[in-house]
């Protein structure tokens, strides 16, 4: 019998075969690759750490900062790689979660034996 190592493994394989992981895997290098999105999704981590700062401090800034905040962030998650790759995210999480399900339930099965 294979060992429970070897089974992940060649079901690791399988999953990374699978057409919608491999469209995840090409938006997320895409995406990466993107100069203008990377500066975008750095200028997005700052604001968040203002946003926090502010908060923290009742600073008169928060709203000025939280607007500025949710166009940055609109504009990145509507850039037409980031809406696909998001799109994409969301496929692969839900087959990992059916895949997840389908060994949670044979599990259960061979324990109620």
């Amino acid at each position: 019998l294979p060992k429970p190592k070897e089974i992940a493994q060649e079901l690791n394989q399988e999953l990374l075969n699978e057409d919608v992981v491999k469209a995840f895997q090409h938006y997320e290098a895409l995406i990466k690759k993107h100069q203008e999105l990377a500066e975008s999704e750095a200028h997005i981590k700052l604001l968040q750490q203002e946003l926090l700062q502010a908060k923290v401090h009742n600073d008169e800034n928060y709203e000025n900062i939280h607007k500025k905040y949710q166009e940055a962030y609109e504009a990145f998650t509507n850039h037409p790689l980031v809406v696909n790759y998001l799109n994409l995210k969301e496929e692969v999480n839900d087959l990992l979660l059916e895949v997840e399900a389908i060994i949670n339930n044979g599990l259960a099965i061979d324990i109620d034996l």
